[in-house]
């Protein structure tokens, strides 16, 4: 049985943030969660969108910033992630 995801990403060159060079592969999100990276061609999904040629960087998020009292002024820090 093939899995199901809400988004599936097709295609994309991943960096994983530690300085590795980019593989190509697709990335698979449930629920807002990264949750597959891979080949995801046998699964099922409600959107797919082709992204060749561009960069994803799941997971990663960027807290270098100079306003560290936004997490004690907006405790779900959405300044921070979005």
């Amino acid at each position: 049985m093939s899995a199901k995801f809400d988004y599936i990403f097709q295609n994309g060159k991943i960096l994983d943030g530690a300085g590795n060079a980019p593989v190509t592969a697709d990335l698979g999100v449930r629920n807002g969660v990264s949750a597959a990276l891979g080949n995801l061609e046998n699964s099922e999904s409600s959107h797919w969108e082709d992204v060749r040629g561009k960069m994803l960087s799941p997971g990663f998020i960027d807290v270098h910033t100079h306003d560290d009292n936004a997490v004690l002024k907006s405790q779900d820090s959405l300044p921070k992630i979005s």
